[in-house]
């Protein structure tokens, strides 16, 4: 990495202004990291669920910032930095500020509920649900826009279970909600969490975010509307002896998430 970046540099002279502004920005940021406020909520998931319009109409809130990344991945693929780096993502210490970030990866992720327990005991925590037949095939063409997967869906599916927990190809299984809430729920309260619905969010957008400036103890915060980033027209649609397989292996999986929540959603369809 290091003698491709030497090798960049030499052709393009300018980028060591932007190095070195990098740079001075990331080591002022760590010596300042213990003035600087860690998370109060965190948006776990799941991923193509609507988290980056919701994380971003949160921060249009005057006294919520964000971080400067909305996805750091800390907990899941990047705990090996420190909690220092952590932390100097976040804004500095001020009166009637709070902050957070949204990793769609935390939510199923195995490894994120102990290791933010130890950091983040009292975090909000924020979780976004979607059909999961299409929150897989949604993570599919997000995944096969990027070029990060070549193959058909069928074929991915099959190859799923040779993927490790760090892997953006879990299609199938992080949409397993119960199994990833319930092992979330050995290490923090209930009353921690606001699990909301993708399709009201969709449809009533103020209403929703009413509920979320609610549960953060923030003031009432009338938002500007604003279309789904990240959404996408797909190429194909799935085939429907493909949904319906996944329709009835989800069946079990959404009925245990109805009696955990105490309330269903119109999926299994």
């Amino acid at each position: 990495m290091w003698r491709a970046t030497g090798k960049l540099l030499r052709r393009y002279p300018r980028l060591h202004v932007w190095r070195d502004s990098m740079i001075r920005g990331t080591i002022r940021r760590l010596v300042t990291s213990p003035w600087r406020i860690l998370p109060d909520f965190v948006v776990l998931g799941a991923a193509r669920c609507g988290t980056t319009t919701m994380y971003d109409l949160i921060t249009s809130h005057p006294n919520i910032k964000p971080a400067l990344d909305k996805e750091l991945e800390y907990f899941s693929t990047r705990h090996s930095f420190g909690a220092l780096w952590y932390r100097s993502n976040f804004p500095m210490k001020q009166d009637n500020i709070i902050t957070g970030e949204a990793t769609p990866r935390y939510l199923p992720h195995p490894s994120v509920p102990q290791r933010m327990s130890k950091l983040l005991p009292n975090t909000k925590m924020i979780i976004l649900l979607r059909n999961p037949v299409d929150r897989a095939y949604s993570h599919y063409n997000m995944m096969r826009a990027q070029g990060a997967d070549t193959m058909s869906f069928e074929q991915s599916l099959q190859q799923e279970p040779t993927r490790d927990a760090n892997s953006q190809g879990l299609y199938r299984s992080w949409g397993l909600y119960a199994d990833h809430i319930e092992r979330w729920l050995k290490y923090y309260d209930r009353r921690q969490f606001l699990i909301l619905d993708t399709t009201k969010f969709k449809a009533e957008r103020q209403r929703t975010m009413d509920t979320v400036f609610d549960f953060l103890g923030v003031s009432p915060h009338k938002i500007h509307d604003r279309p789904n980033l990240w959404g996408f027209a797909y190429k194909n649609t799935m085939r429907e002896s493909t949904r319906k397989k996944l329709v009835e292996f989800y069946k079990p999986h959404n009925e245990k998430l109805y009696k955990l929540l105490g309330h269903s959603f119109d999926w299994d369809v």
